[in-house]
């Protein structure tokens, strides 16, 4: 034994989830409000640039939200799959040492 041990802590998984949650719902909610500016800057030039702008940007934030959805997922997929080994870990250490009792 190299005496190195594995330990994911169930809580910082979830906290790593949750704040890619949050970071996901900003990027969410901020669509909510991005039509607005173009329809107050007054400059019909300055409006239609500011609309280009927002075009852009809500497809970019749009791949964002994918990206943070996928990473979210990822880290419940890796808690999941930790705690299934463990629990066979667990299972086949207790199945050895019942075989050499």
């Amino acid at each position: 034994m190299s005496g190195a041990d594995l330990c994911l802590e169930d809580a910082y998984l979830e906290q790593l989830r949750s704040g890619f949650v949050r970071v996901r719902d900003l990027f969410t909610e901020a669509s909510a409000n991005d039509g607005v500016v173009p329809t107050v800057v007054g400059d019909s030039t300055l409006a239609s640039r500011t609309r280009e702008f927002y075009d852009g940007w809500d497809k970019r934030r749009t791949e964002l939200i994918e990206a943070l959805d996928g990473l979210a997922q990822g880290v419940v997929t890796i808690s999941e799959t930790f705690g299934a080994m463990d629990d066979q870990l667990a299972s086949s250490a207790t199945d050895f040492s019942a075989q050499d009792g």
